[in-house]
């Protein structure tokens, strides 16, 4: 990876959201953080990847996929999730996610994902 991505981290409790930064800024990339959909559309991204929490209590990452491209911005999001389930998984892949990662997030897989944009 020589170009030097933003990581757009979206949704979860800000535990989740501290860790994933951590992670992120641990691979040599930038990352902003959002607490929902509403907070990330105020400045939406305009490059990048978007990972979103997958919370089928609130705000799915396919809602998160669909909002950006409503807006007409498109920008590769994944899905994150503590606990993911496959009717979940198979919901998102088909909403068109890029993938589907299960949290805690391990450096190998996001960097394998980030080099597929």
């Amino acid at each position: 990876m020589n170009e030097r991505h933003t990581v757009h981290i979206v949704g979860g409790n800000s535990r989740c959201r501290a860790e994933q930064a951590h992670l992120i800024y641990s691979l040599g990339l930038h990352s902003e953080i959002y607490a929902n959909v509403a907070e990330l559309m105020e400045r939406p991204p305009q490059s990048g990847i978007v990972l979103a929490y997958d919370d089928p209590e609130g705000e799915s990452a396919a809602f998160v996929l669909k909002t950006l491209s409503d807006e007409g911005y498109w920008i590769p999001v994944i899905a994150t999730s503590q606990e993911p389930r496959p009717t979940h998984v198979v919901e998102a892949i088909k909403a068109g996610v890029l993938d589907y990662m299960k949290l805690p997030l391990r450096g190998e897989r996001v960097t394998q994902a980030i080099s597929r944009t």
